[in-house]
């Protein structure tokens, strides 16, 4: 049975049943999101495997602001931080093709041979045993959330690695410049 998502003002919290086409849509009516212009003009690469997981991220990003761009697993997340800057990454760990490790990796490989900023990439994993978090901090992730998490969990991670003094520019790390 297909799932289809509800409005993006509304968080996602429970299953009910649509009459028209059988369908099942993620809702929670009695709560709603205000869209906030917290982080307008953001942007953000939200790469996480499971569809469901990341659209329901993107919607909530978008919620506060954020321009967010999807990647299924870190090759994609790769060629598309070659092609633009983001302000911030949220990286799963494990993923198909290549895991978020790896990519955190490859992503500090690229900025230091471009002298690129550093992007903040926060880790986004239901692993969240001992050890774990010192695992992405040790692949070159900057911070770790475990799943599931709520923006409240997510909001204070967020301010703490955006610098609000320059926002992203839409140009590809080669083209960047270390100030």
């Amino acid at each position: 049975m297909p799932i289809r998502l509800a409005p993006s003002n509304v968080v996602p919290l429970a299953r009910s049943a649509e009459p028209d086409d059988g369908a099942r849509a993620l809702v929670a009516p009695a709560v709603v999101l205000a869209h906030s212009s917290e982080f307008r003009g953001r942007s953000l690469l939200l790469v996480d495997d499971n569809e469901l997981n990341a659209s329901l991220a993107c919607r909530l990003m978008e919620t506060i602001g954020f321009q967010v761009e999807m990647a299924a697993n870190g090759a994609v997340a790769l060629e598309k931080f070659a092609s633009r800057r983001f302000d911030i990454i949220l990286m799963d760990c494990q993923m198909p093709v290549m895991d978020g490790y790896a990519a955190a990796q490859a992503i500090r490989a690229i900025e230091t041979r471009t002298c690129a900023p550093r992007t903040p990439v926060i880790a986004i994993t239901a692993y969240t045993l001992h050890g774990d978090r010192e695992k992405c901090l040790a692949a070159g992730m900057d911070d770790f959330l475990g799943k599931p998490y709520a923006l409240r969990d997510l909001r204070p991670k967020l301010h703490r690695w955006i610098s609000f003094a320059h926002p992203a520019a839409a140009t590809a790390p080669a083209t960047r410049s270390r100030t």
